[in-house]
């Protein structure tokens, strides 16, 4: 069956579904397993609003019901009230500590919430109460890999599928592992055999989308997010994931959009402020992106790219002093903040420190060794202070690095400018850093976050 017509196919079913627990709740208004029904049906059109609803009426008639609580959990999930679906679950555990799925589910939501020892931990205690439990291991992988621990991720993906043989999350998450790892190849094929098993997973396709955005590969990270947003169009994340795309190609109309669209859907997720700020930084819209910054700050003070975003803005305007104060905070929440450090670089640049500049540079190019941009930047800077062989050699370093035309022509004028040292070169406006060639973007969403 065609993409397409599969997709019309299940949303008819679930059309279907609810049309069939309408009709139930017409002649028993009560029923409770009518109710849960339908929440089920519009969750899977898309339709959160109706299925939480649904759920909550449910909720209201039997309170200490642990299976409804964990139903509106996942249903407040998909609306980016994390910290509420968690409490559900909880309270879901309290009523019935002993069913490894409201475990199984308090993990997710930790890694949702990026609370990743605590997933850990919630995802032991599945294990604990039913040691064979394969999704129990993925979810244990999820939050390992998150934690850099890539030997347990891969260990518990594998005991997942020598469990169950097959099982597509654990070749997703496995995948999700090696991408971190920077095991392209070997993502690529776990994701393949995933969609192979579950050709309708929004989750393995962003996944892979991800996967492709650290490979650079533009185009086809957008293939799976677009892919993604056609089988849920209601999950605010992927809009997130997508306008990150659209960044890294500078199409700042299309990024605006997705993460206009990420904020309908997800009003209090910061990295859906933060994104649409970065694209309307990219538009020349600073007040608004200001705004929009601010409000990334006020929901989550530990989101680094905000305050980059925020002092870029900043360093727009020549407001150095505000600027350096955001780029400090990034670099404190995310020291290897690649970005951050070649932005506040050009800023010591701006403001004549140049020793401050080249330790930035430096720092910078030992994250990311592989990024021409960094070395064209410094060896420009060496070049300034005289140092023409220093230069020469990052020209060297960067010329087998060069992946886009913009940063070709930027390597094509440092060689003019050292081969020709009489020649003035022409100055750049304020804001016109290396943070300029790609904006950075909010971190992606995990392959897990149900939002």
């Amino acid at each position: 069956m065609a993409p397409l017509a599969a997709q019309d196919a299940r949303q008819q079913k679930f059309q279907a579904a609810v049309d069939s627990y309408t009709q139930q709740l017409e002649k028993s208004p009560n029923s409770l397993e009518a109710m849960r029904g339908r929440s089920r049906a519009y969750l899977g059109l898309g339709q959160v609003d109706l299925a939480l609803a649904d759920i909550q009426r449910a909720h209201e008639m039997a309170p200490n019901n642990a299976g409804i609580l964990a139903e509106r959990s996942e249903v407040l999930s998909k609306i980016g009230r994390l910290k509420d679906a968690l409490a559900d679950i909880q309270q879901a555990i309290v009523l019935e500590p002993r069913v490894a799925a409201h475990h199984l589910a308090e993990s997710y939501l930790y890694s949702d919430l990026r609370e990743y020892k605590h997933a850990v931990a919630s995802a032991n205690q599945a294990l604990a109460l039913q040691p064979g439990y394969a999704l129990a291991f993925c979810a244990r992988a999820l939050a390992s890999s998150e934690l850099s621990d890539f030997g347990q991720a891969v260990a518990d993906c594998n005991q997942a599928l020598a469990l169950q043989p097959g099982l597509p999350t654990a070749y997703q998450v496995r995948a999700f592992a090696y991408t971190l790892m920077e095991n392209y190849p070997q993502a690529l094929e776990d994701y393949k055999v995933a969609l192979q098993a579950d050709p309708d997973n929004v989750y393995i396709y962003s996944g892979r989308g991800y996967t492709y955005e650290k490979m650079a590969q533009w185009q086809e990270a957008l293939q799976d997010y677009n892919r993604a947003i056609q089988l849920d169009p209601g999950r605010g994340l992927t809009y997130v994931s997508r306008g990150g795309v659209y960044l890294q190609l500078q199409d700042y109309n299309q990024a605006f959009a997705d993460y206009d669209q990420a904020v309908q859907l997800l009003p209090q997720e910061p990295r859906a402020y933060c994104g649409r700020g970065f694209a309307q930084n990219g538009q020349g819209r600073f007040e608004a992106a200001l705004g929009d910054f601010n409000t990334a700050v006020e929901l989550d003070p530990t989101l680094a790219e905000s305050y980059y975003g925020r002092g870029q803005v900043y360093f727009s305007h020549e407001w150095y002093g505000e600027a350096l104060k955001d780029y400090n905070k990034a670099l404190e929440l995310n020291p290897e903040y690649v970005a951050c450090y070649a932005s506040r670089a050009h800023l010591y640049e701006e403001t004549r420190r140049p020793e401050l500049a080249m330790q930035d540079y430096n720092t910078a190019i030992g994250l990311s060794p592989k990024a021409a941009e960094l070395y064209i930047d410094r060896g420009r800077l060496k070049n300034d202070q005289g140092d023409r062989e220093g230069a020469l050699a990052d020209i060297a370093s960067a010329q087998g690095l060069v992946r886009s035309e913009t940063v070709s022509r930027e390597l094509q004028a440092l060689i003019a400018e050292v081969e020709n040292p009489d020649q003035q070169p022409p100055e750049s406006g304020p804001g016109e850093g290396p943070a300029e060639r790609g904006l950075p973007r909010p971190q992606s969403p995990g392959i897990y976050d149900r939002r």
